[in-house]
């Protein structure tokens, strides 16, 4: 079977089948009343191992060996945490491995970009998939099952049970048998919710078993032309023209204005502080440089009319080196918001998010002076999306701001915000050396504050987990290392 760019071998129906129900096994062991934990990072193992049993295995072992070892690093997050981002980053790994085990020929982009949607097939091939194997069973002749076959069993099997029912009304020693089978039936039956997540389990894992990827690669034929799409009339030379000059002279003022009272730190007007100033431009200002991002993509296309001049070429980079400074000025800004209104988890996923649009910014500027091609600008600004977020997976977010929180107090540094003790109660356990860190700084805050019973509160909900290996993490283990040594 050829499916887009990758030539796709289905494994045999039968093995896949064991397969899954083993997978399923594992995951009724691993996960039915337990939390999620490292037992997450070993079901994605399992998985793997899985889909190398079921796949019929095509292309060099290389292959396979490279894609084992991303799978490994994969799993890498779940096992600091689990989380939404790393229980991704370990489904697309194991998606990985799979379509790697099953296609003959392919290179990595091309098994990456077949490996995403097969991340999003899970699930809803449960119902297909089962009917064309009841027709592949029933062309080999292993079952034969029709609706004479169905109502040949009917009476049998129903006027069986009417008849045992009336020897067991009839006979007191046959009804006492039947009833010590009662407590039986009772202790082997299985709950609702258990035989749910069985059907759950299967669901999610088949796509991984029986792999019918389809590849998806960014299409830049037509586009390249300025005749494929009419709309791109919009985007001639002279409107671009006209556009980056007013958008040039626009900016300009921005920046100007942020070049004075930012970094010049010059006198704002009466009731605007500088915080205020900072946070009302932060977010809006990304929003402009996404915006402006977007302009440039489309209007130095290859092929459109605009890429060719110098002219118009000069006023693009002129316009992205503004969008740059933006970005920056946006930086400074969040930062100016932080250092007043103390640190929180969206703020720094904010700076993150900046830095990721300034390296955009920085790619769109090297696509241009470089005549790269779209797929190119794509397959960097992936490759910098993909390693932020994995980096940020063993990033303990917790624990780093509930330090910087502390640290840049006002009972602490003297200026800034409070700290705040509610906030730190909820970023949960990862928070208490934070709240230890304010009691050897300051011990008369910290005992003339809410923060001791913060800290016992954290320290109560951590002791409170359930200890199961299943359970065991990086960062939980680490704090319950650093809870068992003595207090300084």
């Amino acid at each position: 079977m050829t499916t887009g760019l990758l030539s796709l071998q289905r494994p045999g129906i039968g093995r896949a089948l064991v397969t899954v129900g083993c997978l399923v096994a594992v995951a009724d062991w691993l996960f039915y009343e337990h939390p999620l934990g490292i037992s997450l990072a070993v079901f994605l193992l399992a998985l793997g191992i899985g889909s190398t049993v079921a796949a019929p295995r095509s292309g060099p072992p290389g292959q396979w060996v490279m894609a084992a070892v991303c799978l490994i690093l994969a799993t890498g997050p779940v096992v600091i945490q689990p989380g939404p981002l790393p229980i991704a980053f370990g489904i697309v790994g194991a998606a990985y491995l799979a379509v790697t085990l099953s296609t003959e020929s392919a290179g990595h982009v091309d098994r990456l970009f077949a490996a995403v949607p097969l991340f999003a097939q899970t699930g809803w091939r449960i119902a297909p998939d089962p009917y064309r194997i009841f027709k592949d069973f029933r062309k080999a002749g292993w079952i034969a099952l029709d609706a004479g076959t169905f109502l040949a069993w009917v009476v049998p099997v129903g006027l069986g049970g009417v008849f045992l029912g009336l020897f067991a009304a009839a006979n007191p020693l046959i009804d006492n048998r039947l009833m010590e089978l009662g407590p039986v039936f009772a202790h082997v039956a299985v709950r609702q919710a258990r035989v749910f997540g069985w059907a759950a389990t299967a669901a999610l894992v088949w796509p991984f078993i029986v792999v019918q990827p389809k590849t998806w690669r960014p299409s830049m034929g037509a586009a390249n032309t300025p005749t494929s799409c009419n709309w791109m009339s919009l985007f001639g030379a002279p409107t671009i023209r006209r556009s980056l000059i007013l958008f040039n002279a626009l900016f300009l003022i921005q920046t100007c204005m942020d070049v004075f009272y930012l970094w010049g730190e010059a006198a704002l007007p009466d009731g605007l502080t500088y915080a205020d100033y900072a946070h009302r431009g932060a977010y809006p200002l990304i929003v402009t440089a996404l915006l402006a991002g977007w302009f440039a993509i489309v209007a130095t296309k290859p092929g459109a009319q605009a890429a060719g001049s110098a002219f118009t070429r000069q006023l693009m980079l002129l316009w992205i080196g503004q969008n740059l400074l933006l970005v920056v000025s946006s930086l400074q800004r969040l930062h100016l918001y932080v250092q007043a209104y103390s640190l929180t988890t969206l703020r720094l996923w904010a700076f993150v998010w900046m830095v990721l649009v300034g390296v955009g910014l920085i790619s769109i500027t090297a696509r241009i002076v470089l005549g790269r091609s779209d797929a190119w600008l794509l397959r960097i600004n992936l490759c910098s999306l993909v390693l932020a977020l994995y980096v940020s997976c063993f990033v303990d977010a917790p624990k780093t701001i509930a330090t910087y929180n502390v640290h840049h107090c006002r009972e602490i540094s003297g200026q800034g915000a409070a700290l705040d003790l509610q906030y730190l109660r909820e970023l949960g356990p990862q928070a208490i050396p934070a709240l230890d860190i304010l009691h050897r700084l300051d011990e008369k805050a910290y005992q003339h504050s809410d923060a001791p019973l913060v800290r016992a509160a954290l320290a109560a909900e951590f002791s409170a987990r359930p200890s199961d290996w299943r359970r065991w993490d990086f960062w939980s283990w680490r704090l319950a290392g650093y809870l068992r040594r003595p207090s300084p």
